[in-house]
């Protein structure tokens, strides 16, 4: 027994389509989560402040990108993390 394809069996399936939330592993949509579900963090939302001493690296790091010297960018970007750990630790 197959259903038929009327308007109101057309409008049910867009209504859902549109109004359902599913969950990025829901078999409808062809996938399966096998983890959990992704969750914002606070620090994603609202990040720390910047420490007035990490700023010349990231700054160094700009420069860097825009001169296309990746290695000095990485290398200021690796200096400033560490100076940031410095004024948390």
């Amino acid at each position: 027994m197959t259903k038929q394809v009327t308007e109101d069996y057309l409008k049910q399936i867009d209504e859902k389509l549109n109004f359902e939330v599913k969950p990025l592993g829901d078999i409808s949509r062809g996938t399966i989560q096998k983890e959990g579900y992704p969750v914002l963090i606070g620090e994603i939302l609202f990040p720390p402040e910047l420490p007035k001493l990490v700023v010349p690296f990231i700054e160094a790091k700009n420069n860097a990108l825009s001169d296309r010297n990746f290695m000095l960018a990485i290398d200021n970007l690796n200096k400033g993390a560490a100076a940031w750990k410095k004024t948390t630790i």
